[in-house]
This record gives C-alpha cells, structure tokens and sequence, in this order.
C-alpha cells in the first residue's frame, strides 16, 4: 500500500466545514466497517488538545447515540494503543522533580562550566530537563549527538555531553517500567506490530514535530487514515507535517466551490480598551452575560480567548464567581498555593534553618498546636528510614488538604517503587531529599478542574479549530500578544540547526516562534462565526502595557473601537452601552450620570430611594470646567448635635465632605456587594464580631484560664458558630453559596489564629472577667464649660485579678500602628481609640490597657517581628497628658459641623488612595487642581487645615 493511496488530507481554516467532513467520513467508514466484519468496527480519532477531542465527542453523540467500535484518544493515546495493539506495557513518566532528583548526583563539581553552575543554581536543572525533553520529543539519543557535540558552541557540548548521562539514568529506570514524558511515544515507535485499526482520523492539529509526527507517519504507512488540517495548504507547518507522512501530492482543500472563505465570513470585529486588565475582565464577563440573557447564545458557542492563563486566568474566575458562573475549566493553580502547602513550606525552611529568625517567626506564626515541637519534628524526619517513610510523616502533617495529602501519599508510594533501584539508594535516603521532593510535587500538581461550567477561559492553543459564535479575546498588549519566546539557554538555535542539518530531526527554533505565533492566533479565531471582540488594557502612568503590534490584523478592515473610561461613573455608562447589562444600583447611577442615555423603566425610586440623594447634587455638580465650580462644602449653619459617635467624629476629621454626605445628609453608599455574592465589609466586621463575643464569652463562663484549646479546636468551634451566624436572618442569603464553604474556611482559620494567639496573652495577663459588645450612652469627655458626650460600644471591656480594666477593638486590617497614635488623633485622623480612653478615664475607671488587635493573618515576608504584631497598646501616659489637646481638637472639629463648612479632603494621591475607594468621590472633585487649591486656601477652612498640619490650638470660626 503506497502512502497516496493510505492516506488523505483535507485543508479547511473553517472549523465548522472541517468538522463537519470528519464527521461525515467517520460514519461512514464505520458503517462500511461495520457491514464488512458483521457489526465490528475498529476506527481511532485522534486530536491535539482535550478540549478539541470532547467537543468532537459530543458532536458525535449528538448525530449518534452509540459509537461502538470508535476509539476518541489524544496523541499519548494514539502512542498507548500501538503499544496495546503489540501487547507492550506503556512506561509512566517519572515526574520531573524525580527526574532532577535523580540526575543531580550525575553532575560532577569538577566538571564542565555548566556543570558548576547547575550545581551553584540547583533550580536551572528543571530547564536542563526541559532541553533533554525537546531532544527525546524529536526523536534523538546521545549517539545521533555525538558527531555534532564538536562543532556545537561550548554550552552546547557540555549540553549533549550531559544529555548522554541522562539516558543513562533513563536506561537504569526502563526495567521498573519508569521514564521521562517522551518515554511513551518513542515505545510505540519502537514496537514491530502493525496499527490494527480499520482506519484512523486525525483532527484539528497543523505543526506536530518530532516522535508523535513519526507515529502518525507510522499509521500512515500502516493503515489507511485522513487528516484534517486547520489551515491553507501552502502554510509552513502543515507542509512539513505532510511532507513527514508523505502526503504531499495527495493533499486537497475541503473548500467546496462557490463556499465562502472565513477570511470573508461576515463577522463583527471591534477593538476595546480599558483602563486597567479587571475592567477588561469586568466588561468581557458582562458581554458573555448579555450575549446569553439578550441573544440566547449558549455559554458552550461563547468563550474567553487568552494567550496564556497569566495574568487573566484569576481576575476571570473571581469576576466569575462574583455572577456565579463556574468556569468550564477553572485555570489550573499549583497546590503549593495551597494554605497547608504554605504551612509545610514555612516548616521545612525553618527545620533547614533554625539560626533563621525570620523564618523562625514566621514559622511559630502558623505552627498547628498538634504538631510536635520543632526539635523532636526535625529528629523525627530525619529518622533513618527510608525516604517513603519520611514523605508518609510529612503527609501526616497536613490532613486538612485532602489533595495535598493525596500528592505527599503518592510521592511517598513512589520512593518505595524507586526505592527497590540498588544503584538509586544512596540517593533516595538522603534525608534532606525529602522537604526538597515534597515542595517540588506540589509545584509541579494542580487542583483538580471542573469539567462542567458556564464561561469558558481558553487558551489559543485550547481554542484551535473549535468552532464559537462568539468571542473576546483579552489581553491583546504588547507584552501578552504575541507571546516572545526566548531561546534556549541550554541548547540555542545556532546549535538545534546543526542538530536538524546533521540527523533531520525536526527541532523547534526560536526564530520561528513569531511565524508560529500568527499562525495560532489565527486558526483560534477562524473559528469564531458571528462577533469577536478584541480588548487590551490601555498605559495607565505606572505600568507599560502598550497595545499590541496585531490589533490591525485583529480586527480586520475598519473596525469599530471602543474604549471604557478611567471615570468610575463614566464607566458605568460605558458599561450599558456596550454591554447593556448593569445591576441595579449602576443603572441608577448611570440614570444620575449627565447626558446619560440609560432608560429606566420605573422611576417611582427617584423619590424614594436614598441612593437618589446621594447623587442628585452629582448630576448638577459633576463637571471639570472653571465656570462649574460653584460649590466648595460650605453649607450654611447646622443645628448643634447633642451626641456624637466615635467614627463620626473620626469621619468628620478624616474628611468632612464624606461626613456630610454619610453622616449630615443620610445618603448611604451604593451596597454594590449585594451582587457580587460577598459579604459587604461592615456584614463581615459585624459577622466577626458576633462569632468572637460567643467564643470568648463561652469561656469567661468557665473562667478563663482553666484550660488551654489547640488552634485545630479553635477552628472546629468558630466553623460551627460562624456556620450557624450565617443562617441568621441579619447574614442569611448574603454570601454566595458559591463561595460560602471557601469563605467559611477561611473566615474560621483567620479568627481561630488570632484567638489562639490572643488567649493565650489573656492568661499571661491574669484576666479574670470581661464584658463584650459594651453599650455606653452619653459619656461626657469634654471641658467643664464644653460638654461632648458621646455614645459608644465597645467590643470588649476585660479586667484583671487587680481590677483594672482593658478596652480592646478588633480591627479587620493589619496595620494597627497609625490608629494608636496620639499625634493622629490630635489630628483628628485617629480618634477612636483616643475617644475609648477618654470615655473610662472621665468615669474614673483604673485604665491599664488601651489596645487594637488586627484579625488579619500576617504574610509570610513580614518584618521580622510580625508575629507579634496582632495587637498594639496605645500610649496611656502620652494619651492623659495630652488630654485638653485632645478636648481642643474636638471642639474645632464640632465647630466646624455647626458652622457647615465641610471642606473635601484634598489628597494629592488621586485614584491610588483612599479617595480612590471612596463612594462620595464624584462629588468631591479632589483631583481637580483648581478646586483643591481653592479649599486649600479657603479661609473658613483654615481651623481644618491646622489641624491636618498637626496644629491643636482653635481657630477663630
């Protein structure tokens, strides 16, 4: 059989009609098959990615409801079944950190340059083997090398020269059935039996190299198949994938006459931008939920185009999450990310390090109360065991992550296979082998995807000749789109030619990378049928993100651009018109937006709804031109307030203007976290707050002190008190259940970790009673002839065996420092803690302790004395001398309220500060230079600007 007549080719950069023919051709030929043996077929399909093959799959069982005697495999799978066929055991494919493990007594300190090297930057090993691996995917040994090795630069003498020691250790791992990723395919090339498939099909793939391209050529001469190329005839690497399977007279294009061409195909194309990538992804996720409610296209016709995952694959899964929507396939994360992978890192470095104080701390910080201390943990791993014994210990560690456990347990199986090796035993019981193996498997594994979801995130390479209707492809900049590649340190073009020239080895170039490149990105978005957007992020001052040098072969001839505004409100209306999908508080706002072209259906809320009157000042005001500015927060006379509270008082002198609006006015900010499925900031504040009252009280009832509770404790009783609060009616429905066992998890580690640590100073304090959620009403903290009563409440109030009183708040963030400080409150900026003190100083109560205490767990590259950081005591003596500084603050800060001057707080920082977060920020203007100047020099501010330059002394109202 000569391969003409073996084998058929069909070009088509149409998806749909390539499909489509497959399809056609494949039934056939199973009805023909079937006809011939009496109701037995043996056909095999075979495509490049996962994503291709089951959507050939489903497309297959939608024309049929059984395909019995048809074999859908990916290229390994193609490899597996010559294997099967000739009755040969595959080989697994030792991981690679393995492989480095077991390669790395192979380099010699008296060796090569490189050598010494590789053993000074032990992690440049991975990418060694990752060169050894394109030598073996082309189908070389060190014996095709070795004529070469003489004329090759010196990097890459020394390269072939180790590649040579590699399949020695390669040869010692065949008897016990191990091998490297390209170990598979070279074993079916290997084998004498002949492919006993009826006819095969390949689909979907246009630049296969090396030993899968030889399988194919195999099966080509074997058996008759066809295959199906996503691409023009004349392309570069379709010519050389026929040209190996000897195809190239019998290719023909599967273009039928008269059919129109994709290049041709009516598709709508437009170019967006935006300001930073999350409004890239927040608009892309919000034109799939249109293109789904409005039009009613399936998700499974939709997509997310992306070069590469990063940094586009977690901004889309929490944008995602915020709908709702699971992903098709959620971007693959490293279990090293994992909180108990982090826990055994910390471990392992302080175990190799222990004269290291940082990790020391950083270490004690996330030590599990179960564990043993660090010395008898250090002298138990290190127990002569074997290395599977002491990978099974460290396993032990960590059973609250089922994955991770399940990765270390299948480490620890593994080392006893390879255990069994004479020659590997001195290497495998080394016994720093083991943290260096554990960490380097949890790089390596990922959590497991979900097959099913609504909002598929694709690669390019995943995308390829998957027909879509619709499609957005994010990240079309510069440094994304194309994607550069580098050459290979290790073995660099110059040196890949040689090796071509002098054994015809098809070796990957990098000067082909940018050919490659347009070729992918093209057969990605051949098949998009009905309307693709292109959208990129624009240069935005601190980051050099430039548009991509492709968007004009992108988007095609004339296409339309759009671009998202910078301007949170104006985004909002570029959000409508664009996508037409907005929740319901920003289609009030756009309502609110000047020239806004938003229709609303009911406008009875006008009237009604404090969001209104929030922003119907905005819709007069919110203009940038000299002639608008006609209004800078001067009011008019307030009546006096009888009482104030502690972050009243703290807003009026952070920012006055927010004050106004929060405090004067009753306008509430837009609650936009209704709909995105988290828990707003105040709910959860209040969420901890009610969990660490039951925690402690329950144990003030039993007398703190009596016994001490492991962290793991703390964490099973806060997982049932936080489960139980979020079924009350003040949380019930305003966690996603989506998202309700994640953050579950996470809200009872971080509060378990802090009331571990913080139980534990209780005790060293000798505290023996306390009160939580203390109301106190009209406390008088000012001058005989001023008086300022405040009303308060206070998370909690401890005393002591002497009787003195301790007034604690919890604090959600970690910085803790500027909130204790006299000279801030003294400003006005940082009052409550201040306000706390006052209040049990003006009652006469033994004040000892005055403290914040940070609920945020500390990151690992803290200062060096972050473990410790949970709590800050404010200065009790500073606090009683400054006293009547502290009353004059107050005072000014109350004036300037009655008087009804509310200046805007003017923050030079812009977008990238507090303002930039503020809800009021529209009406403010503060970064408008004129307005800011003007407020600056106002003189009815000039008590307010004292203070905010650390002035104390009153000015004249």
């Amino acid at each position: 059989m000569t391969p003409a007549a073996a084998l058929a080719v069909e070009h088509d950069p149409d998806p749909r009609r390539l499909e489509t023919r497959l399809l056609d051709q494949l039934f056939a030929a199973h009805d023909a098959a079937r006809a011939h043996t009496y109701g037995l077929a043996d056909l095999v399909v075979v495509a490049p990615t996962r994503r291709l093959l089951d959507r050939l799959q489903e497309q297959a069982l939608e024309r049929r409801a059984a395909l019995a005697g048809i074999e859908f495999v990916l290229h390994d799978g193609l490899a597996a079944r010559f294997l099967r066929d000739a009755r040969h055991p595959a080989p697994r494919a030792l991981p690679p950190a393995w492989l480095a493990t077991l390669f790395a007594p192979r380099l010699r300190a008296d060796g090569s340059t490189l050598e010494r090297y590789l053993l000074a930057q032990p992690a440049a090993q991975r990418g060694l083997l990752a060169t050894f691996r394109d030598l073996r995917d082309s189908g070389l040994d060190a014996a095709a090398t070795r004529s070469v090795g003489a004329r090759a630069s010196e990097t890459g003498r020394a390269t072939l020269e180790l590649f040579g020691r590699f399949e020695e250790l390669l040869a010692e791992l065949a008897p016990i059935g191990f091998g490297d990723g390209a170990a598979l395919p070279r074993a079916a090339l290997a084998t004498t039996t002949p492919f006993a498939a009826h006819h095969w099909f390949h689909y979907g793939a246009y630049e296969l190299i090396g030993t899968h391209r030889a399988l194919l050529a195999r099966a080509a001469r074997e058996r008759p198949g066809t295959l199906f190329v996503p691409t023009e005839p004349g392309d570069r690497a379709a010519r050389a994938l026929l040209e190996a399977c000897g195809a190239t007279s019998s290719a023909r294009a599967a273009t039928s006459p008269g059919s129109t061409a994709p290049a041709a195909r009516m598709v709508q194309r437009s170019i967006r931008s935006a300001a930073t990538p999350t409004d890239e992804v927040r608009a892309a996720v919000r034109q799939l939920l249109a293109w789904h409610q409005r039009d009613g296209v399936p998700f499974r016709e939709m997509a997310l185009l992306v070069r590469a995952p990063d940094p586009y694959g977690a901004l889309v899964a929490a944008e995602a999450a915020l709908h709702d929507l699971p992903l098709a396939a959620t971007p693959r994360a490293s279990l090293a990310q994992r909180p108990a992978a982090r826990e055994l890192t910390w471990l392992l470095h302080h175990l190799a390090h222990p004269e290291d104080v940082l990790r020391a701390r950083t270490a004690r910080r996330h030590w599990h109360s179960d564990w043993p201390p660090a010395e008898s943990l250090a002298l138990e791993l290190a127990r002569d065991d074997g290395l599977a014994a002491r990978l099974a210990r460290l396993a032990a560690l960590l059973p609250s992550d089922p994955e991770v456990v399940a990765t270390l347990t299948a480490q620890a199986a593994l080392a006893t296979e390879l255990g069994g090796v004479k020659s590997f035993a001195a290497v495998l019981d080394r016994t720093e082998q083991a943290g260096l193996l554990a960490l380097a498997a949890l790089e390596e594994a990922s959590a497991a995807a979900p097959a099913a979801g609504a909002v598929q995130l694709l690669e390019l390479h995943q995308a390829r000749a998957l027909p879509l209707r619709r499609a957005l492809l994010l990240g079309a900049n510069e440094t994304l789109l194309p994607r550069r590649g580098e050459e290979d340190f290790f073995l660099p073009d110059a040196d890949r030619r040689l090796l071509s020239a002098a054994t015809g080895a098809p070796l990957a170039l990098h000067d082909d990378a940018l050919a490659d490149e347009r070729v992918l990105l093209d057969r990605a978005l051949a098949g998009v049928e009905e309307q693709l957007v292109v959208s990129y992020a624009r240069s935005n001052g601190d980051r050099e993100l430039a548009p991509s040098p492709w968007l004009a072969h992108l988007a095609g001839v004339a296409p339309r651009k759009e671009a998202l505004s910078r301007h949170p409100l104006r985004l909002l209306v570029d959000l409508h018109d664009q996508v037409g999908l907005l929740t319901e508080t920003e289609t009030r706002l756009c309502w609110l937006a000047p020239h806004s072209q938003v229709v609303v259906r009911d406008p009875a809320w006008i009237d009604q709804d404090p969001l209104t009157r929030a922003f119907l000042r905005l819709r007069a005001t919110e203009s940038y031109t000299p002639d608008a500015l006609d209004w800078d927060g001067v009011v008019g006379p307030l009546q006096p307030r009888e009482s104030y509270t502690p972050s009243e008082l703290e807003q009026l002198g952070r920012c006055p203007l927010q004050y106004f609006f929060a405090r004067e006015l009753r306008v509430l900010p837009p609650d936009d976290e209704r709909t995105s499925g988290e828990l707003p900031a105040a709910l959860k504040g209040s969420l901890f707050h009610r969990a660490l009252e039951q925690l402690y009280a329950a144990r003030f009832t039993a007398r703190l002190g009596t016994a001490e509770t492991s962290e793991s404790q703390l964490r099973a009783e806060l997982t049932a008190r936080l489960s139980a609060l979020l079924h009350e009616p003040d949380f019930a429905g305003r966690l996603s259940a989506t998202l309700a066992p994640l953050r579950l998890a996470t809200y009872s580690a971080t509060l378990a970790a802090f009331a571990f640590r913080d139980l534990a100073r209780l005790r060293e304090l000798r505290i023996v009673d306390g009160e939580f959620e203390r109301a106190e009403q009209r406390v008088d903290v000012g001058a005989d002839d001023w008086p300022i009563l405040l009303r308060m409440r206070l998370d909690r109030l401890l005393v002591d065996a002497d009787g003195g009183e301790w007034v604690g708040d919890y604090k959600s963030g970690g910085n803790l420092k500027s909130k204790a400080s006299v000279t801030q409150a003294l400003r006005g900026r940082e009052l409550q803690l201040a306000l706390y003190g006052m209040s049990r100083l003006a009652q006469g109560k033994p004040l000892k302790g005055l403290e914040l205490y940070s609920l945020a767990a500390a990151e690992e590259d803290d200062e060096a004395d972050a473990a410790e950081s949970y709590w800050l005591g404010a200065d009790l003596e500073k606090l009683r001398a400054a006293l009547p500084d502290l009353r004059d603050t107050l005072e000014q800060l109350m004036e300037l309220r009655d008087h009804g001057r509310f200046v805007l707080e003017p923050d030079s920082s812009g977008d990238h500060s507090a303002c930039g977060r503020c809800a009021y920020r529209f009406a403010c203007r503060h970064s408008h230079g004129a307005t800011r100047a003007r407020a600056e020099l106002a003189p009815e501010f000039a008590t307010y600007q004292a203070l905010a330059r650390k002035g104390a002394r009153k000015a004249t109202p």
